[in-house]
Parts: C-alpha cells; structure tokens; sequence
C-alpha cells in the first residue's frame, strides 16, 4: 500500500533536489514505503544516489516503466518522458 507517490520529483536533480528536504523528512518519519517517478535513466540515476544519501532502501527499480508517457517532451536539454522509471523505496 503506497500513501507516498512522487511523480517526476527530482530528488537527485543538483539545483531543484534541496526543495526535497522537507518532504524527505515526512518520508523518514512515516516509515512508509514510497513511489518515484523519473522522466528518464539520467534523472533515475541522480534520483537513486540522492535517495541512498538520505538512507533510503532500494525495494525495487521499473527501469521502463510500463505506464509511462510515450509522449517525448523536451527538459533540460533532455528528452524526457512523463513517468518514465518507477523506484519503490523505504528508510
């Protein structure tokens, strides 16, 4: 049961990613399993540094998520895909 879901957060992202703190510090005291979302393999790398910086466990990685967008939209310089890589984790 997830009651946490993050959709293309940017936890990793190196400017947006210290927005997070606060809602990291929710997700520590819950002690509930939470839902990411990526727009692509870049974004989900960066995501699972910062998520095992702040202790996050790894449950599992959808590295292509099977619900995603296929709609390509442009980021960053990026192309990147609304939903793209689902991580499932827990402190």
């Amino acid at each position: 049961e997830f009651r946490r879901v993050l959709f293309n957060s940017g936890i990793g992202h190196p400017k947006e990613g210290m927005n997070w703190e606060p809602s990291v510090q929710l997700l520590r005291e819950s002690g509930k399993r939470a839902l990411l979302t990526s727009f692509n393999e870049h974004d989900l790398d960066r995501d699972l540094v910062a998520l095992k910086r702040h202790g996050f466990s790894i449950e599992h990685i959808d590295r292509l998520n099977p619900l995603r967008s296929l709609a390509a939209e442009s980021f960053e310089g990026d192309q990147v895909f609304f939903n793209h890589s689902a991580t499932v984790v827990q402190l």
